[in-house]
């Protein structure tokens, strides 16, 4: 369990210790984008990848001290999925961290559950993972990066979502609100927050927007999934014990709820550095000590939750809305634009303006751009194939489904988004059309000229989206349909 990892790892003095109570390391700068990662579903296995594999295993071998072994539980209810991690010693720190992610399971859950996936770490001085998709099965050798294992974890379980269950897994925070209207009816709403690493996914997950007559649930901030539930649908999640956050630049002033958590005694810190008297030090200019501002901490769920039980699944049922709310940061994108037609939001979906942070790219530059398939680079097979099923899930929710799009770091602040998502809530935002743009609402802003040179350049946008979906495989009956 997590208390003898922590114990094995106090042992042999690998541990930083925090002046609040906290432990940490600092993880291999190789480790964070794993460039060596490919799986049997987008990777064809050819006889010169046996090497490997064969490699991995016999890193295994070698093991000093021997292999351990630790299971967690994703999911809740009849969602619910095993994985059973096995480790050598040194690689304690990353089953450390995924064992304070997702909760060990009851004697009686070892036995209910049917769905099983394996995690197989071995050293190395090579950083690579090989995944086995259909058998279940990662295979890691090298670093203690503890994205790796909960990257390629929930890939096999994005996989399982879409490919057995029929759903649509994404990478996104998520959670259940409760809004008192003015006549004094309750409306329930499922909100999905999809958004690059670093675009404030995990801030506005966890915010209650301000809102007094509110109450939420806070439901997870990294993989959420749509999935079939007789004649409608479920939004389920599977962290069940703690959140894996970025928390560079977090302080009690811009972000004091992350910073409340990451301070906590019970925390694991990665890639934090310490002032002199052993604090935290979660500032930018970090990077100049040590190469990165991957700053990291798992922080328990209980923190976020405010006493209730998390949201990890939640019935759209006919008093709930589904609100898929996507973040960019393309100059070209106005500050919130709600996509009522279904072909252009999956379409959006598609290929998200994002902009490249840390945590995607060790050497980032500012101001630098991608677009990417609802920021969702985890889950293997054909992306066409699911961003069809979202189109038909929007389809069959019609207006009971919104998906808007909002700009979080070029035109609104983050706490100004905070605010944006109160008067999307509340119904009282201000909206326009363009008829360059059908199927389409934009929010009135005195900051924004929505004039030739804006169409222009939205008009851009619009047309590399379609050159990526034609990039992740798209066939020309997808791009037709979307």
């Amino acid at each position: 369990n997590s208390e003898e990892l922590l114990d094995l790892l106090k042992k042999q003095r690998r541990l930083i210790v925090y002046s609040t109570g906290a432990y940490g390391w600092y993880s291999d700068p190789k480790a964070r984008p794993t460039p060596k990662t490919v799986n049997t579903l987008d990777h064809k296995f050819a006889e010169s990848d046996l090497a490997r594999y064969l490699n991995i295993f016999e890193g295994l071998k070698i093991a000093k001290g021997g292999l351990k072994s630790i299971e967690v539980v994703g999911g809740e209810g009849q969602n619910r999925f095993l994985i059973k991690c096995v480790f050598p010693e040194k690689l304690a720190e990353m089953a450390l961290g995924y064992s304070k992610i997702m909760r060990p399971p009851s004697p009686e859950e070892r036995k209910e559950i049917k769905k099983i996936f394996y995690q197989i770490m071995a050293p190395g001085y090579e950083i690579e993972v090989a995944q086995a998709i259909k058998n279940g099965v990662n295979l890691m050798q090298g670093g203690n990066y503890i994205g790796m294992p909960k990257k390629s974890g929930f890939t096999l379980w994005l996989d399982y979502v879409n490919n057995v269950l029929g759903g649509f897994g994404m990478h996104g925070g998520f959670k259940k609100i409760t809004l008192k209207t003015s006549g004094g009816k309750e409306k329930n709403y499922a909100i999905i927050i999809i958004g690059d690493s670093g675009h404030g996914k995990s801030t506005l997950s966890f915010s209650d927007y301000g809102i007094s007559d509110l109450t939420t649930l806070f439901g997870g901030d990294d993989m959420v999934a749509i999935i079939p539930n007789g004649n409608g649908f479920r939004v389920v999640g599977l962290e069940t014990l703690g959140l894996y956050l970025k928390v560079v630049g977090i302080s009690a002033l811009n972000e004091p709820f992350t910073y409340e958590g990451a301070m906590g005694s019970d925390v694991i810190l990665e890639n934090v550095p310490t002032d002199n008297k052993g604090n935290p030090r979660f500032e930018t200019e970090s990077k100049a000590i040590l190469g990165t501002t991957n700053h990291r901490a798992v922080v328990p769920l209980r923190h976020f939750t405010r006493g209730f039980p998390p949201a990890l699944d939640i019935e759209l049922d006919d008093n709930t809305e589904l609100i898929i709310m996507l973040l960019t940061r393309a100059p070209e994108h106005p500050g919130i634009v709600m996509h009522e037609n279904p072909e252009y939001a999956t379409a959006f979906f598609g290929a998200l303006p994002s902009e490249v942070t840390s945590a995607i790219k060790a050497d980032a530059v500012e101001g630098e751009t991608r677009l990417t398939c609802g920021a969702d680079e985890f889950t293997p097979g054909p992306k066409s194939d699911k961003l069809l099923r979202l189109y038909e899930v929007l389809k069959k929710l019609g207006p009971k489904a919104k998906v808007i799009s909002v700009n979080t770091g070029k035109w609104y602040k983050l706490e100004e988004t905070e605010i944006l998502i109160k008067l999307f809530l509340e119904e009282n935002i201000e909206w326009g059309e363009l008829k360059a743009f059908p199927g389409r609402k934009f929010a009135k802003d005195s900051r924004m000229k929505f004039d030739d040179r804006f169409c222009s350049h939205f008009g851009e946008l619009s047309v590399r989206q379609k050159a990526k979906l034609r990039e992740i495989g798209a066939t020309k009956e997808v791009i037709e349909v979307l």
